[in-house]
């Protein structure tokens, strides 16, 4: 839960889905020593501290909402062009149902 007073709300609204610093007081749960609230004082998103060279954050391109297509092309996934390509080396002699039936009575 995060606390802050009036005259943050406006900034705290427009930077509620952001990635942001926060600087103020925190209260600990002393069972977990998990932050349970912070009383906030500031905030910077973490674009302004980039901009000004004081960010020590690497955003990971995964929170930055890139489209499926976008994140298929910086992961190297293009479209499969051979479906028999997807059974990877199963052996073709080789029944696939025959094989489950053994691992689930290897299991019993």
């Amino acid at each position: 839960m995060c606390r802050y007073s009036e005259d943050l709300a406006e900034l705290v609204m427009k930077n509620i889905r952001q990635f942001v610093q926060v600087k103020g007081e925190a209260t600990y749960d002393p069972a977990t020593d998990k932050i349970v609230s912070i009383q906030v004082r500031d905030l910077e998103t973490i674009d302004q501290l980039s901009e000004m060279g004081g960010s020590r954050f690497s955003i990971s391109p995964f929170w930055k909402g890139q489209s499926f297509d976008e994140l298929a092309t910086a992961q190297g996934i293009y479209p499969i062009e051979d479906i028999d390509k997807l059974s990877g080396d199963w052996p073709k002699d080789t029944d696939f149902d025959t094989f489950l039936d053994a691992v689930r009575s290897a299991r019993a």
